[in-house]
């Protein structure tokens, strides 16, 4: 838009007199920004230049006005223009349709239609396509079949657009009923599957009553599944379970492991666990899924004892426990205080060969620093040393992070010195938990020999190296220095070819 408008004011510099076409295009390019206010003085200095008005100037306008959820001021416009006898087309009543279906105002765009057809203007695809897709958005099935068969009527057949809102299912179900053809269970079905699908719910939910009423259709397995799934994040869905089980149809593990997760996801622990119940009394058992989903809930919820028991049950299924659900675990009985529990945990999950011994040591390390119990996260530490094991880098710099917190800086010092002699190679992330302690310990010097260090071993501090250590700087007035490492950043940036000026 700044380079239309550079232009137009150009032309108007040079007098060059603008076109209805040039002042429509601006008017146009600032409704479709949302700028309103510039569109308006566009139009005012075409009218003070005499240049005539069209349909396409009050379109846009129009058009600016709803995007800008500006619906009463486009009403007034549009009674404005009525007044001065302006020919109001399709397009506009259109536009406004479109605008009441995007603000959820359905009662209004079908009554505009309404209007539109009383002025005798036919209402084309795109007006059809617009209020559909407004009805869709609020489950309007009946209203949505009506406007269908309006356009069907008038010869407007649905464009791509319509057939994809509202799923080809809705016209064909008319059109079995018109000729005669009752859908049977297996019609029904898929319209209601198809439905869900597109999250059309309500209008599954309409399919499916309309099904039951019908008493020579009654629901089977597959039909309860597809309403039970479409309503599964809703507690209404084990309502739909309790009537699939009250017709003497037996849900299949599908349908329960459903909902299971669901709950489980919503930590609604108490209802996951009844439908397990009711399983097992269906001589039947959870997904590998459904055990996982019930043993994150259950952590969630620090029920350590179920989540154990759920575990060992789903082993005893023939499911192979995934090593987050020990690792879930073992942090919770940290986190609550049961160390030797997550110990047991973690010897179980060695012994199950679930990760390697490495992998479940470590594990136990991160959680007991997360959990501020450094002197045990110690005693594992040690413990693989002395099995002449070594630990992971992400180890050594979760202990380094805890040592740090507890102001042992001098014993992560030593750790960085353990973790190179065991040849792994200190990255910048460990760099930075040493650097970020020794700062907070006001051995800011120190910090500036790793930094060095750093620089010698050709790594790349980045933006947390340069914040803790500029902070550190000028919080002891080491003013100077701090600026020496400002143009040291700045040097680097440019020698790497990075200087956004550039």
């Amino acid at each position: 838009m700044d380079i239309a408008t550079r232009i137009f004011d150009g032309m108007l510099k040079f007098s060059v007199r603008p076109s209805v076409v040039t002042y429509n295009t601006l008017i146009d390019g600032y409704s479709r920004s949302g700028k309103i206010s510039e569109a308006l003085g566009v139009l005012d200095e075409m009218e003070t230049r005499g240049v005539t008005t069209n349909e396409f100037t009050y379109g846009a306008l129009l058009n600016g006005y709803c995007k800008a959820s500006k619906l009463d001021s486009a009403m007034q416009l549009l009674q404005q223009l009525r007044s001065k006898g302006f020919n109001i087309n399709h397009v506009m009543y259109t536009i406004l349709i479109d605008g009441f279906c995007r603000e959820r105002k359905i009662h209004k765009a079908v009554k505009f239609l309404y209007t539109m057809i009383e002025a005798g203007i036919g209402p084309d695809v795109i007006t059809y396509s617009a209020l559909i897709n407004g009805l869709c958005k609020v489950d309007k099935t009946d209203q949505t079949k009506e406007i269908l068969s309006m356009m069907y009527k008038t010869g407007v057949l649905p464009n791509e657009i319509v057939k994809g809102k509202i799923v080809p299912a809705l016209v064909l179900f008319d059109k079995m009923l018109e000729k005669g053809m009752f859908p049977n269970r297996v019609a029904y079905t898929c319209l209601i599957n198809g439905l869900i699908r597109e999250r059309q719910i309500k209008a599954a939910s309409y399919l499916f009553e309309e099904m039951i009423s019908n008493k020579s259709l009654d629901p089977d397995a597959i039909t309860f599944n597809g309403i039970i799934y479409g309503y599964s994040k809703a507690d209404i869905a084990v309502k739909f379970l309790e009537k699939m089980m009250l017709d003497g149809i037996i849900p299949d593990n599908l349908t329960f492991d459903m909902l299971i997760v669901e709950y489980s996801e919503k930590t609604q622990m108490d209802n996951a666990l009844k439908l397990v119940s009711c399983m097992k009394n269906l001589q039947m058992s959870p997904s590998s899924d459904a055990y996982s989903a019930l043993i994150n809930g259950l952590n969630r919820k620090n029920c350590f004892r179920q989540s154990y028991e759920v575990l060992h049950e789903m082993m005893e299924k023939g499911f192979t426990p995934r090593h987050n659900h020990y690792i879930t675990l073992i942090n919770g009985k940290i986190r609550v205080g049961d160390v030797w529990g997550a110990f047991r945990l973690k010897d179980e999950m060695e012994a199950l060969g679930i990760v390697p011994h490495e992998v479940a040591e470590s594990s136990m390390v991160r959680g007991l620093c997360k959990c501020g119990k450094i002197e045990e996260a110690i005693l594992v530490f040690s413990s693989i040393i002395r099995a002449g094991r070594v630990p992971t880098m992400a180890t050594f710099t979760t202990l380094m992070h805890g040592l740090c917190k507890e102001a042992k800086i001098d014993d992560a010092l030593y750790l960085k010195d353990v973790m190179e002699r065991y040849g792994l190679k200190v990255d910048i992330v460990t760099y930075n938990v040493l650097i970020t302690g020794l700062c907070e310990t006001s051995r800011v010097s120190d910090a500036l020999k790793l930094y060095e260090e750093i620089i010698q071993r050709e790594l790349w501090p980045n933006i947390t190296t340069y914040t803790v250590l500029i902070e550190a700087f000028y919080r002891e007035n080491r003013v100077e220095e701090g600026e020496k490492l400002l143009q040291d950043i700045q040097n680097r940036v440019v020698g790497s070819g990075l200087d956004s000026t550039s």
